[in-house]
């Protein structure tokens, strides 16, 4: 770390403690780590602010007024706890594409289960739950019209089969 630099702390969706510099922030935020809600606190000061107070000074209008002077860190409005494991309903969305239902509606499920992980692992757990609602919400609609295409296939075999 450069010692010009001030050092924040911040506590990871996993409950550990990391100290970083300005510098440490930026490469951490461009690989998709942190993001510009997360707050950190400087330490020494015990000011916390977050990321995006940091790294982009003045972009967003003005500065919002410090949080709390407090040296312990500020959790994200949601946490793991809240949620639990969250269901990314992968393996449903894979078979309701696959093997029954309604292929565009199955991609999106697809689409929405694979984003799931991706958002709890970066800590957004309401951007993960909701992606796994969405997932879930297209896969039944995918198993729905699938199965109700299938009925009326079977029907229309019957009545034409009885019509000879």
């Amino acid at each position: 770390m450069d010692l010009n630099q001030p050092t924040y702390a911040f506590i990871a969706a996993d409950g550990t403690t990391y100290k970083a510099s300005t510098s440490d922030l930026q490469d951490w935020y461009n690989q998709g780590r942190i993001g510009l809600e997360h707050v950190v606190t400087e330490v020494g000061s015990g000011r916390q602010s977050p990321v995006r107070e940091i790294l982009f000074p003045g972009a967003f209008g003005s500065p919002q007024p410090p949080l709390a002077e407090s040296p312990v860190f500020q959790q994200a409005p949601y946490t793991r706890a809240q949620y639990g494991k969250i269901d990314n309903h992968l393996t449903k969305a894979i078979i309701s594409t696959v093997c029954i239902g309604c292929l565009p509606m199955g991609i999106a499920a697809i689409v929405y289960a694979a984003q799931v992980d991706g958002f709890a692992a970066r800590g957004d757990y309401a951007a993960a739950k909701e992606a796994a609602d969405k997932a879930d919400k297209w896969a039944n609609w995918s198993l729905g019209v699938g199965i109700g295409w299938i009925v009326i296939y079977i029907f229309i075999i019957l009545v034409g089969t009885t019509m000879h």
